[in-house]
């Protein structure tokens, strides 16, 4: 039998007039390495995005490009990757 996990996102928040559900996971160092000690982040995102997909809401998860110095937010295909496309600065999804 498989044991259920809780999941609680860190952040809900209201962004002209759209609802966005936000989790954040340590950040890439200057060389694009994962600072992410989470694993269960890939399954954890996997759900989100397809709790968000379900109840047309927006959201995704948010870790901190210590080479740039922002926030960046994967909505689309999670990635390991800074440098994927996967990866959008915050700044420019959320306005």
């Amino acid at each position: 039998m498989k044991k259920q996990h809780l999941f609680y996102p860190d952040y809900v928040v209201r962004v002209n007039n759209e609802t966005w559900i936000i989790e954040t996971k340590g950040g890439f160092t200057r060389t694009g390495e994962s600072k992410d000690i989470d694993a269960f982040s890939e399954t954890k995102y996997k759900y989100l995005h397809q709790y968000i997909l379900d109840n047309n809401l927006k959201g995704g998860f948010v870790r901190k490009d210590d080479k740039s110095n922002r926030l960046c937010i994967c909505i689309r295909e999670y990635s390991k990757d800074i440098n994927s496309d996967n990866w959008q600065l915050l700044s420019k999804v959320i306005t």
